[in-house]
Order: C-alpha cells, then structure tokens, then sequence
C-alpha cells in the first residue's frame, strides 16, 4: 500500500524541507545532511514508507524534517508529536501515533532517533 507518488511528496515535502534534505526531481531512495537521512521505500514512483534517522532528534533540524512532512503532505497531528516525546523518556521502546491512515513509529535507542512512516493497514 502506498503512502503517496513520490512526485507529490518532492513537491509537498520540499515546500518546507531544509535546503540540504530537499528531495530531488528524479526519484531518490536516499538522501542525507549528515545529521539526519531520508530513506524512502520505492515500488516505482510510489512511496510505501518514508524513514527518518536523525543524530540528534532534539535539534530544530529534525523538527523541521518531520513538519515539512506533516505540513507538505496535511500530515500533522498531536498523535505524532507525542509519540515523538514519548520516544525520548522510553529508549529503545517503540512508540506509535497513529493519524490520516498513517503510522508514525518511533525508536530513539540514545545515539539517535529513527521514525518510520507508512499506512496503517487495519
């Protein structure tokens, strides 16, 4: 199942994504600022799950990251947030939120914070 095209994610995304995790015009399964990466599930032109891997999950960056996803894509939700911050008292623990037919899962291990986004089937 699919999340969206991956046009329509370039285009939503990159409206407010930072000038060096933008995504590019061809599709890319890979992209990375060094301190944070995008990873994108690829069948195609069509995205399946989208992964966030960030050093530091509290710097602004990451932050950015995740709401140009909740801003470009109608994405946005409390649910998200607080399973962002629920993430980061409970290492190693994953946590869900769970909004708009998506699901936002969240493992910080202590060296970082990995997010995986994708539909939730049920």
């Amino acid at each position: 199942m699919k999340l969206t095209t991956y046009q329509e994610l370039a285009i939503g995304y990159n409206a407010h994504a930072l000038a060096n995790l933008r995504l590019p015009n061809e599709p890319t399964a890979h992209v990375s600022n060094g301190e944070e990466t995008l990873d994108l599930t690829l069948t195609g032109d069509e995205v399946t799950m989208i992964t966030i891997s960030a050093t530091d999950p509290k710097a602004k960056a990451y932050g950015t990251t995740f709401m140009a996803f909740e801003h470009g894509m109608d994405w946005g939700s409390i649910n998200f947030y607080n399973a962002y911050k629920a993430s980061l008292v409970q290492p190693n623990e994953v946590i869900i939120g769970k909004a708009h037919g998506l699901i936002a899962e969240h493992v910080f291990d202590g060296a970082g914070l990995i997010v995986k986004i994708y539909p939730d089937t049920k």
